[in-house]
This record gives structure tokens, C-alpha cells and sequence, in this order.
């Protein structure tokens, strides 16, 4: 009845106005906040880390494993765009690293395969370019000079007849051609010069948004890419081991973090990490061609080779002899320690660019890049104390480009 209805509307209006009323009450409270921050979480050391990722459970595994057997068919349509002058550039979530191994492996049966991980912070086009002269060209005496002047060595090799090279052809997969250790315009220039051989075949994997930027119109034409989905919702397991994160306690910081404590300290100090730098590059690139003449002979060359002169025109005729790669024997290993510099040297050389102006002061400015597990000191048995950065050559030059920009 009319009765009955408005108490009941009575009664819902004294609802509403309670829950207004509780609204406004609780408005102007306090609210409690935990004063725990993220500092207070323990750090795993790396170990436990890659221990708890393999305890995870996977999921969604029936739907990934469809999804990488749906890709797996597309590997005749791939094989067959390679051999018809295209490299091809893989983008999508989730890791290809093991879909793009598994490709190469069938594509490259017969034929040298090298594989680049670009995601690893110390890879560089020094490295890549030594192996193919030496472990695919087997002429190790050309792995000299610029890498500029290597890249046009391996492309003058492969332009050549078939006969005048051990290999008809090579394969060349890079893992995260964007990744930031390959991102140098100089190893971009490098790589587009070894893709644009037509008888070397260039599988790539990009996962930055922005990574058609890298290149230019010349770079872009000389890849010659063609672009492929390759989602495959696997975790990026391999390609973020040597991120860093402030939950897992490293023992080195990466280029990365170097550029990042580089941008926030002052011009001296920048100018004093690069003497070192420039030092420790000089003495690395000393080191090398001596490296290389040890391993050439320890594998055995000929005399007439022994007594060539040292130019590339010659090596590389020699290189036309077409022999088997010797693999490289006892090639000496150097520590980042071994390419520093003394203690005294380095401060003599940084008080005469009047970077600093004693001795004190400049055990106050290493301090710091001490903290930051940027340098590092060894001390040898007589005493005497040598200054280092550990990281190789071509990381440090990148960090040095990158400084500059």
C-alpha cells in the first residue's frame, strides 16, 4: 500500500545519507601507510635468481608450443626469400633466440654459421670480424688494421669466385641486432657491409620499438630487409642475464650503468675516466696484432708466407689459396688489469690537464668511481698500483662515442 511504500523509501534515504555520511568521515582521515620500502627486501645474489626462474612454473605451455610449430612452418617461405637476395629481421614479444637457432641450424647445414648475441655487453665487430677471417676465411693474418678496413677484406672475399674462398657461402644470425652494445653507428655501417654480400645470409632479431631507426637509407638498403611476426610469448631468459636489476646484487656494473654515473658527475671527472679509458683502449689495440702473429704461428704458415710483407694486398691474395680455417692455438690471455695504467702515471697525467691539483684530492675523485665499481686497483707484489676499468676495448669505445653525444 501507499503506507508500506513510503516507509521503505524512508528507510533507503536514511541509508544513503549514512553511506554520504560515512564517505565524508573517512575523507578526511589518515590513512595508514607502511613505512617498508624496497631497500628493506633482501638482494638475491645471481645464483638464487636463476635458481627461482627455474622453479617457475611455465604457463600457457600447449598454446607457445603451437605458436613455435605454426612458425616452424613458415621455415621453407624463409629459406627461400634468403637465397633470393633478402636478409630477413625478426620482431614480436617474447624471445626468438631458440625459433631463430633452430633456423639457422637447418639453413646452414654444410656451411659455417655464425651466431652474434648482441644482447652480451662485450660483443663487438673486432670479434665477429676475426672469426669469420679467421675460423670461416682461414686467414688469420688479415684479422689487422681497421674494422673497417676487415669488413671490406670479408666482403672483397665473398664477392669472389666460389673456388678462391673455403666456404661457397655463410650464414651470419644475430640475436638482437638493436641491442646496445651493437648500436654504435660504425658496428651498424659493419654489419649492413657483411648483410650486403649475396653470398652471406643475415638473420637478425630486433625488440625495440624503435629499432628501424638505426638505420639509414644507405644501411637499409644494404640489409635489404624483409620483416617478420615471430611472436612467440617465450621469456627473455638469455637476453636479460646481464641486465642489471637493484633486486640482484652484481659483481661489475655494465656500460650502461657506466653511462649513467658518467652523466651525473662533473666535467673533470669525465675527463679523467676518459685518460684511462683512451690508455687502456691504446694498450688492447697494441696487444692484438702481436696476438695475432703468435696464433698464425703456432698454426703453421707456410715460408712463403712467413716472409710476405706485412699488407693487406698480399694476405689477401694468400687468402685465395683455398685451405681448411686453422684453429687458433694458445693465443694469449689478457686481463683488463693488464691494460691499465700505473698509479703514478695515471696521476701524473691528470694533474698535467690540470684535472686535479694533489694527490689527496685525486684519491678523493678515484673514491668515487671506486664506490661506483667503475675503476679498479690491483696491487702487484713489489707494491706498485695499477688502475684499470673493467670492461673491454669496444665497450669502452662505445661508452667514449656515447660521451660525446
Amino acid at each position: 500500500d501507499a503506507e508500506g511504500a513510503g516507509d521503505r523509501a524512508g528507510e533507503a534515504g536514511i541509508v544513503v545519507d549514512a553511506v554520504y555520511e560515512t564517505y565524508f568521515q573517512t575523507l578526511h582521515e589518515a590513512s595508514n601507510t607502511s613505512n617498508h620500502t624496497l631497500a628493506m627486501l633482501p638482494v638475491l645474489e645471481h645464483k638464487e635468481f636463476v635458481e627461482s626462474l627455474a622453479r617457475a612454473r611455465p604457463k600457457h605451455e600447449l598454446q607457445i608450443g603451437l605458436l613455435a610449430s605454426l612458425h616452424a612452418e613458415q621455415f621453407r617461405q624463409w629459406y627461400f626469400e634468403l637465397h633470393n637476395g633478402f636478409n630477413l629481421v625478426f620482431f614480436g614479444y617474447g624471445s626468438k633466440r631458440d625459433l631463430l637457432s633452430d633456423f639457422a641450424a637447418r639453413c646452414a647445414e654444410g656451411s659455417p654459421l655464425l651466431v652474434i648475441n648482441g644482447y652480451f655487453p662485450a660483443v663487438g665487430p673486432r670479434d665477429f670480424l676475426a672469426k669469420i677471417l679467421d675460423g670461416v676465411l682461414g686467414c688469420p693474418a688479415l684479422a689487422k688494421g681497421t674494422v673497417e678496413e676487415q669488413a671490406s677484406l670479408v666482403a672483397e672475399a665473398f664477392a669472389g669466385p666460389a673456388s678462391d674462398r673455403p666456404h661457397e657461402r655463410m650464414y651470419v644470425l644475430v640475436h638482437n641486432i638493436d641491442g646496445p652494445a651493437l648500436r654504435a653507428e660504425r658496428t651498424q655501417a659493419i654489419l649492413s657491409v657483411l648483410a650486403s654480400c649475396a653470398k652471406i645470409h643475415m638473420i637478425a632479431s630486433v625488440d625495440h620499438v624503435n629499432a628501424p631507426l638505426l638505420w639509414d637509407t644507405v644501411k637499409a638498403a644494404r640489409f635489404n630487409w624483409l620483416w617478420h611476426d615471430a611472436t612467440t610469448f617465450r621469456p627473455y631468459a638469455a637476453e636479460t642475464t646481464y641486465e642489471n636489476s637493484i633486486m640482484v646484487r652484481r659483481g661489475e656494473l655494465g656500460p650502461r650503468g657506466v653511462g649513467f654515473v658518467l652523466a651525473s658527475l662533473t666535467a673533470n671527472m669525465k675527463k679523467i675516466f676518459r685518460i684511462l679509458a683512451e690508455r687502456q683502449i691504446a694498450a688492447a689495440r697494441e696487444r692484438e696484432p702481436a696476438a695475432s702473429d703468435a696464433a698464425e704461428n703456432r698454426a703453421g704458415t707456410d715460408s712463403s708466407e712467413e716472409n710476405e710483407e706485412d699488407d693487406y694486398e698480399g694476405a689477401a691474395a694468400s687468402c685465395r689459396q683455398k685451405r681448411k680455417p686453422a684453429p687458433l692455438k694458445g693465443r694469449t690471455a689478457t686481463t683488463h688489469a693488464d691494460l691499465g695504467l700505473p698509479y703514478r702515471t695515471f696521476y701524473s697525467l691528470a694533474r698535467e690537464a690540470f684535472l686535479t691539483n694533489s694527490d689527496q684530492a685525486f684519491q678523493s675523485q678515484l673514491t668515487e668511481f671506486r664506490d661506483h665499481r667503475i675503476i679498479h686497483s690491483r696491487r702487484a707484489g713489489d707494491g706498485t698500483e695499477t688502475v684499470y676499468i673493467p670492461l673491454g676495448a669496444e665497450i669502452l669505445a662505445g661508452v667514449l662515442e656515447k660521451m660525446e653525444t
